[in-house]
């Protein structure tokens, strides 16, 4: 929000409830980067002239007999979009807060509870604006987009335009959707022009754009254009400089009026749409793909699959893999803008291009609604399952892409829940000596899945990184929940979906955590500071060996664990399942003097947590997202109570993955004290987060 004026007009003529307010917020702005401009009225026509004349941002109005009514107040701000929040007693807020909404009221408020209210005021303008800006562009772009489609819709000559950097479509006209196939643009949008120019040609067409978007120079070749009949067409190209909805683009030009078109191979399309492909990416090859559609307008999307362990257990991992693969084409086939898809274990990632944040949430949405709904039969094999999902924007450069994933994995809690599972540890043993025996051989059958933690662990190239969380009850202590990346001997990163559900294996599990503890502890003693706070995941190693656990700390580290500066997490996954080896395992570590918390809660409608002797809860980023999407849900009404019970125990509540301007909100509106997420900060590997820059 920035160092912005925010304008507020006060619809009241009671002297002391408008000096309560101006009170109101210079108290709860005194050290924040937001700053607000009361003025005040109690007529319409100083409504009128407050917003036509002299601009506003936000109305409030007091319900009040001398005052205008809320009719009064929309028919003075006319057509503009500007919110009103009304304020009632508090004795009558459950009697009018429906009838006000109803009405038109973007919400209902009471001056008396100042730190609820002042988030109100917050969320209005912040979303309000958050939703005009898209929109005016939109608008202010239209007649642009009429123009250039006009001058190209009636030329035979192909004709398109493309971003200069990512090389995603824009606009196509006629000409160009008929010869490669295509009805309409929505279902080339989703493309890229390197998707329709030979493989061999790619880097020379590559190099065309680039000389084109430097320096503007006009670039003709002779290319070979990928026909939907799988014929390589040779074809005349000139690229030169466009401009298309105020966007400095490319402009790709074909002449029809040349007779020289020669079909010279004949080869199925590498990077066919979604919906007509009949497999899945490795992990290397969804990565060099990804180059192709680096840029703002490309996000990933992780839909993870809620009920996987136990559809695994049922059927296998071999029928699921087959039940995601007909998903991703299900999903292809639904959404136009749906290109590449990575299964891993219990999730798909899926790249969507052409979208900004406002239309990959509501996609998000929609490609949960569509696999939910999508049922999967196969012989004796019927699945129908429940998703999640996360996103993140893939980045404006090629080095960029490995953030973006890294990211992606710590949204998608994918690592936090998922590295504690198989239960059947013979079958965790003989893959980890498959995977083992592969490696030492140089065998092809390795796992990339199952490989890297293996050999990081062994040569020790692992390093901890640190999420920043903000405390918002602002006790001065710093916290940082900590993760880990791995490496290849480059020193670059070498993998980006952490599901390591082999990791049951007691050996692997028990180094893994042994590194998360042993690097908390000396990075601590490193920065030489007792305001900080790490928060440690740990896989369910020590579940039944609390006393182990115990012993390794006081020999390794009990000047951190007992001032709390470290503490010990398991995942809701691992407590719900193994409740009373939990409910012991927390007990032991309290009694010891050490700090313990639950991560990864999915729903808090059938959490056990408030049964726990614990510190700390932390709330996952997809159910801070559903819960901030969906405010009439069943979590969200037993959500106080939640928040109550921990207070009551002495415990706090943390939301993870607080990544936009709706889970943002939620952290304001419920007083959630901590939160960590893009909004606030992006993971590190040194504790020395500058929490000043956190978004508030």
């Amino acid at each position: 929000m920035g160092n912005e004026i925010y304008k507020i007009l006060y619809v009241e003529n009671n002297a002391e409830k408008v000096t309560q307010l101006r009170q109101l917020i210079r108290a709860n702005t005194i050290d924040g980067k937001i700053t607000f401009d009361v003025s005040t009225t109690d007529s319409v026509d100083g409504i009128s002239a407050a917003v036509n004349k002299d601009h506003c941002d936000l109305v409030i109005l007091q319900d009040s007999p001398k005052v205008p009514i809320l009719k009064e107040v929309h028919q003075a701000i006319g057509v503009k979009d500007i919110p009103v929040l009304v304020l009632v007693n508090e004795e009558q807020f459950l009697e009018k807060r429906q009838a006000m909404i109803q009405e038109g009221a973007l919400d209902v408020g009471i001056l008396q509870q100042g730190d609820v209210l002042f988030k109100q005021i917050v969320r209005a303008i912040f979303e309000l604006k958050t939703q005009l800006g898209y929109r005016d562009t939109l608008e202010k772009n239209a007649r642009l987009t009429e123009l250039t489609e006009q001058f190209a819709s009636s030329s035979e000559d192909l004709i398109a335009y493309f971003g200069a950097e990512d090389g995603i479509f824009l606009y196509a006209n006629d000409a160009f959707l008929q010869y490669f196939g295509y009805k309409e643009f929505s279902d080339l949008a989703a493309t890229t022009v390197l998707e329709y120019v030979a493989s061999e040609q790619s880097s020379q067409f590559k190099k065309m754009m680039k000389i084109v978007g430097r320096t503007g120079k006009e670039q003709a070749e002779n290319l070979s254009l990928k026909h939907p009949n799988g014929a390589l067409i040779v074809e005349d190209v000139i690229l030169k400089q466009g401009m298309y909805e105020e966007i400095s683009c490319i402009e790709l030009f074909v002449s029809r009026g040349s007779e020289n078109s020669t079909v010279s191979d004949v080869g199925l399309l590498e990077d066919q749409p979604l919906s007509e492909q009949a497999k899945f990416y490795d992990r290397l090859s969804f990565i060099n793909n990804l180059t192709n559609f680096v840029g703002s307008s490309s996000w990933l999307v992780s839909l993870v699959l809620q009920d996987y362990f136990d559809f695994r257990k049922r059927y296998g991992v071999e029928a699921l893999e087959s039940y995601f693969l007909s998903l991703s084409k299900h999903l292809g086939a639904q959404i136009n803008n749906l290109h590449y898809a990575r299964y891993s274990d219990e999730s798909i990632v899926l790249l969507l291009t052409n979208s900004d944040m406002t239309k990959v949430d509501r996609l998000g949405m929609a490609i949960v609604s569509s696999s939910e709904g999508y049922a999967y039969q196969n012989e004796n094999v019927s699945i129908q399952g429940k998703f999640t999902f996360a996103y993140t924007n893939l980045g404006d450069s090629v080095a960029s892409i490995s953030d973006a994933c890294s990211r992606l994995d710590e949204l998608a809690g994918l690592f936090d829940a998922r590295v504690v599972f198989t239960d059947d540890e013979n079958e965790a043993d003989a893959h980890v000596s498959a995977t083992s025996d592969s490696v030492e051989q140089g065998s092809d059958g390795v796992d990339e899945e199952f490989m890297p933690l293996f050999l990081s662990l062994k040569k020790q190239q692992i390093k901890q990184s640190y999420i920043p969380v903000v405390d918002f009850s602002m006790k001065g202590q710093e916290n940082y929940i900590a993760s880990f990346n791995l490496y290849d001997d480059a020193g670059e990163l070498s993998v980006w979906n952490k599901s390591f559900t082999y990791t049951s294996n007691i050996a692997l599990m028990s180094q893994l955590d042994q590194f998360m503890m042993t690097s908390a502890v000396a990075n601590l003693k490193t920065v030489g500071a007792d305001n900080k706070q790490l928060i440690i995941p740990l896989s369910m190693y020590y579940l039944d060996k609390a006393d182990e656990l115990v012993g390794w700390i006081k020999k390794n580290g009990h000047e951190v664990f007992s001032a709390k500066q470290i503490v010990i997490g398991l995942a809701e996954e691992v407590v719900n399942d193994h409740f009373d080896a939990a409910k012991r395992f927390f007990s032991l570590l309290s009694e010891s003097g050490y700090a313990g918390m639950v991560y990864d809660i999915v729903d808090i409608t059938s959490t056990q947590v408030t049964e726990l002797d614990i510190k700390l809860i932390a709330l996952s980023e997809n159910c801070i997202g559903r819960m901030s999407r969906n405010i009439s849900s069943e979590e969200m009404m037993k959500f106080p109570k939640l928040l109550e019970a921990m207070s009551q125990k002495g415990a706090s509540v943390l939301a993870m993955g607080v990544n936009s301007p709706t889970s943002m909100t939620l952290v304001w509106e419920y007083n959630i004290p901590y939160a960590c997420g893009n909004m606030i900060g992006s993971s590190r590997l040194e504790l020395d987060f500058d929490f000043s820059q956190m978004m508030m």
